[in-house]
This record gives structure tokens, sequence and C-alpha cells, in this order.
């Protein structure tokens, strides 16, 4: 459709995914895109996001359809500002067969200027970007050479133009070991991709996984969503963005979190791009209504966690009591810090769900001088009674 590509979304989140070194710019609403500038189908309604190296055209309600534009291919581009109708912008492009094509982008309220000036703005980068890149390819001069000739040293005016050929040489050794860091941490993003892609199977380890799953939260989000390059979106993409960093992190953390643990993760992963309780708050309650596989809920105590489905207050304290009713070499009774271990979540979540299982008369426990331990309550049932003979 319009001879453009199709972008690749989160298949568990719906979130764009970003290409490497790619960052979120700018997002207009219900746009249209057609091939004429005076009729266009009000079928083709989409969301537009503008990133630092395309401009994505979103079908949120059939994200297949959805159409991406590389800035690289866009030839020109011109904005009209209509007082009594649609405004619109008209691109014309580069196709992949090498012809130009001519896009048409319909809007009515006041966004499309403002993608126009953002569009503008990030066109201009590429170009210094691409001119910088070409530049530094240069073979630099040859340094000036202090040559001492009878025991007198260079002029003052040569030892001041080689002063200033070291400092100059310095600020290029930074950006180039800036530059090495920027291809370092592509790497280890393409490296998470393929290692993303192999994690189901069976050449990867358990343990190959596991340190996968870490080397990814430790290299954070590279593309954080804002305010600004969400726009009305920014709560949606926030809620989508917590949930891919946090699937992962719950998958090997017992299923749960407490949601302090999490703001706490989730913000470490954002850098400086930090965001607020209320925001979290804010996204968290989208879950559902977005198909996202987490929830947030609030134990009777007023812990507030964030779960995976599958790993709700009942689900962990069925799991609990499993664990409760198996037997060790001396018998029965854990502690805080077993259930803990067992179910690999913290203390504070073990405390939680064995003081839940104690209210509903589920165990009970023996406080002990150094410690207290917690047991199934044998006389509940039968087949709990039969444990103790078994």
């Amino acid at each position: 459709m319009f001879g453009l590509s199709v972008p690749r979304f989160d298949p568990k989140t719906q979130a764009l995914e970003l290409e490497e070194n790619e960052r979120r710019v700018f997002t207009v609403d219900s746009v249209y895109i057609s091939e004429d500038k005076k009729s266009y189908d009000k079928a083709n309604n989409f969301k537009v996001i503008l990133t630092s190296s395309r401009v994505v055209f979103v079908r949120e309600d059939e994200l297949n359809r959805s159409l991406s534009l590389y800035i690289d291919m866009i030839i020109d581009y011109l904005f009209k500002q209509k007082a009594f109708s649609k405004s619109y912008i008209q691109v014309t492009h580069t196709l992949v067969s090498g012809s130009n094509a001519t896009l048409f982008i319909h809007q009515k309220s006041k966004g499309l200027n403002e993608l126009s000036e953002k569009l503008k703005e990030e066109k201009l980068r590429r170009a210094k970007a691409l001119a910088a890149s070409q530049a530094s390819t240069t073979i630099p001069d040859e340094p000036t050479k202090f040559e001492f000739k009878g025991g007198k040293s260079l002029s003052a005016q040569q030892a001041e133009d080689h002063l200033k050929s070291v400092v100059a040489g310095s600020f290029d050794d930074i950006d180039s070991l800036m530059q090495g860091a920027r291809e370092l941490l592509g790497l280890a993003q393409d490296y998470t991709r393929v290692l993303s892609r192999n994690l189901d199977t069976s050449q990867i380890s358990q343990s190959e996984k596991e340190d996968y799953l870490v080397f990814a939260n430790e290299l954070g989000i590279d593309s954080a969503v804002t305010r600004e390059s969400a726009g009305t979106d920014y709560e949606k993409e926030l809620s989508r963005e917590f949930a891919t960093l946090m699937f992962p992190i719950l998958e090997r953390s017992g299923g749960t979190m407490t949601l302090v643990d999490a703001y706490a993760t989730y913000n470490r992963a954002r850098g400086i791009n930090l965001i607020s309780p209320d925001d979290l708050i804010k996204c968290t309650k989208l879950f559902p209504s977005l198909n996202i596989s987490l929830r947030v809920s609030s134990l009777k105590s007023g812990v507030s966690v964030v779960h995976l489905l599958s790993h709700g207050e009942e689900q962990m304290k069925e799991k609990t009591l499993a664990y409760l009713r198996t037997k060790k070499e001396t018998g029965f009774g854990y502690s805080i810090l077993d259930v803990a271990a067992h179910l690999n979540i913290s203390s504070v979540l073990a405390k939680q769900y064995l003081l839940s299982c104690e209210e509903n008369n589920l165990i009970c426990r023996d406080e002990v001088s150094d410690t207290t331990l917690f047991y199934p309550n044998f006389f509940l049932n039968k087949a709990d009674l039969a444990l103790l003979t078994s």
C-alpha cells in the first residue's frame, strides 16, 4: 500500500519496535493518507509517530496495515494550511524500485503544522550528522613536530600552534570515544535482539537465558517514551513500555513484585527520563483495556503488587500452601525466608502470602526464640491430617 514498508510491533504489548539508535520524536492522532490531495478514504485513518529515522503510520485497529516511511527516502515535502478544510502535507519520496511517489497526509486540527516542523528538524539533524560522518573520514594533517636546534626551543607562535593542535586532538579523542560507546551500545542491543529471538529454542540453556535477561535489564531503555514524543497517547505508550520491560523481569522473579520495587526498576531503566508515581499508577490502570497480561492489585495489608495474570494473590496462596505441605528431613515447618527462596519472591511478599493463608485458617505458626515457622493446618481436612502419618 502506497509503496511503503510495514513496521514491526511487539507481539505482547503491541508497541512499535524501534530500530537501533532510533527514538520517538512526535505523535499526531487521527490523520488520513492518500495519493490524492483532494480526496481520501476515511478508512485510512492512522496515528502518525515521527521517530528520528522514520515516519510511521499506525493503524491501531489493524496493526498489520500500518506503514513506515524512512526520512532519508523523503525528497521533498510541502505543508498546506487550509482555513475551512483539512490541511495536508504533500510528501514526495522514493520507492525501493528507484521511482518517485507522492503521499498526502490530511488532518483538520493543528497537529500537522507541528509535525511538519518536527520533520524539518529531523531531516536537518540527519543531514548534519551525515556531513559530520563524511568529514571525519578525511585524513587529518600531520601534527606539528617540535624540533630543537642548538638547545633552543621553538618560537612562541609555533608552541601556541602546537598547543591548539593538542587541544583539538583531545576533543577529537572524546568524540571518537563517544562514537565508540555508541557503536558498542548498538552491538549490545543487536546481541539482545538475536538472543531474544532464540530464547524459546532448545539451543539456549537456562543459564544463558538468565544471563540474557540480566544483560538486557542492565542496558535499560534506549528510547524512553516522553510526553513530547507520545503526545496524547503518553499514558498508553508508557503502559506498553513498562510491560515490555517488566515481563521478563517478573518471569524470573516469581511472577510478582511490589509496586515500589517495580517503580524503582523501571525508573532505573529509563535513566534520566524519570516518571512520577502518579504516572506509573495511571499507566498500570490501562493494562486491561490494552490487553496487557499484567495486573496491579492490593493485598489486605495495603501492599500494592504488580504481577502476571497467572500469579494473582489466590494463585500465590496456593503455591505457598503447596510448599508448606512438602515434608523435609526435619519434618514440616518453613520460615518466611524459606518460602521467599522457594517462590523466588521478596521476603516482604512471602510474609504477606503467609499471613493471608493464616487468616483463612489454612496454616498455623510456631514462634520459637530465633524464628517463626509455619505449618499446614493439619486439622482442617483429612488430606492434610494424612500427611502426618505419611
